[in-house]
């Protein structure tokens, strides 16, 4: 009965996003893994990863997977080290403070390791995207500045200050100035408006957006406050990819 159940919902996925979902696990150099989903349209234009932020789950991409899918766009989603289904007993960021810098402090490593798995699983990609938010924002941009095959760049409310993307990762992501970026951003939540304008601002792509909104929201509390912002992601990375 399980298996049926099963075999109906990933036929379900099928039919919504005209995409075969494939669950990953990701292993890492540690030997930790983490859950994953990987979503591949019949015929692919790209792939686009997508990295959440910090207090939230791969499940906060949705409406934009959707709408990237429905584009023939690949995607694959993450729960990182110690969030979502990713957590365990060793790491599980909701226990405290300690077990939370105890799961991020293996986050750049981890990044590489999720690259090495998204490159792995759409070799045919001949374009490819990364998005993420908050400290997947800072994931993200390490990626960019040291992978010259992703040429295009999401910061949805970025984490770039030192804790997460110290300051010598910012030269190789300003050298990538052909690589167009959108950074979207609430003008009161200032850590995150620091870090876009300083990756915009270096950014010579003609296609480089900077979406600002009035307060303080940071990342996924966005999409409430703007229903039309998932759209505006999947519009752009269209474009940034074509």
């Amino acid at each position: 009965m399980m298996f049926r159940i099963c075999l109906i919902l990933s036929l379900s996925v099928f039919s919504f996003y005209a995409a075969i979902a494939a669950p990953l696990k990701v292993p890492l150099r540690d030997g930790y893994q983490l859950a994953a989903e990987l979503l591949l349209p019949q015929s692919s234009k790209g792939a686009v990863l997508l990295l959440h932020q910090c207090n939230r789950d791969r499940k906060m991409w949705a409406p934009v997977v959707r709408l990237l899918n429905e584009r023939a766009f690949s995607t694959m989603t993450v729960d990182a080290r110690g969030f979502g289904e990713s957590k365990s007993e060793q790491f599980n960021i909701a226990l405290s403070d300690e077990a939370y810098d105890k799961a991020t402090a293996h986050f750049p490593t981890d990044a590489h390791d999720i690259y090495g798995v998204w490159t792995t699983q759409t070799s045919k990609a001949k374009i490819r995207a990364v998005v993420g938010a908050s400290c997947g924002g800072a994931m993200a941009s390490r990626l960019a500045g040291d992978y010259k095959d992703i040429t295009a760049l999401v910061l949805f409310s970025p984490a770039l200050r030192p804790y997460w993307f110290e300051e010598e990762r910012w030269p190789p992501l300003h050298a990538r100035k052909e690589m167009p970026i959108l950074g979207i951003v609430s003008i009161g939540d200032t850590n995150s408006l620091i870090g876009v304008m300083r990756a915009v601002n270096a950014s010579e792509a003609e296609r480089t957006e900077f979406i600002r909104y009035n307060g303080r929201r940071h990342g996924e509390p966005l999409f409430g406050f703007d229903p039309s912002l998932p759209d505006k992601i999947a519009i752009w990375i269209e474009g940034a990819l074509h």
